[in-house]
């Protein structure tokens, strides 16, 4: 695991994965279950080092930028394509630095 983010509800990690597994977005429910992936891939979740989540979206980066899929799942979006280390968000935008350690 290389990230974790929790909401009301739930609980978010980054799983990296191994040469068997893909990495992968995870969810829990708080009061246990069986965890979902919420996005299983290779490249965008690799190296993932922020993860965090509002009412709709989890959002993670990585060495391919900034990401962001539904809490139900589905197909992630863009947000930004520089590479990204720390991430925050708040109500309305996310924060995240370069590899170089600029606020972007």
């Amino acid at each position: 695991m290389s990230a974790i983010a929790v909401s009301s509800t739930s609980v978010y990690w980054i799983a990296q994965g191994t040469s068997i597994n893909p990495a992968s977005v995870m969810m829990v429910p708080i009061g246990g279950g069986e965890p979902v992936a919420l996005r299983t891939s290779g490249h965008d979740i690799s190296l993932s080092s922020g993860l965090a989540v509002n009412s709709t979206n989890a959002f993670w980066n990585s060495s391919a930028g900034l990401m962001a899929v539904p809490l139900d799942g589905g197909t992630p979006t863009v947000i930004s394509e520089e590479p990204s280390y720390h991430l925050t968000i708040d109500s309305k935008n996310a924060y995240w630095t370069d590899f170089g350690g600029a606020m972007l």
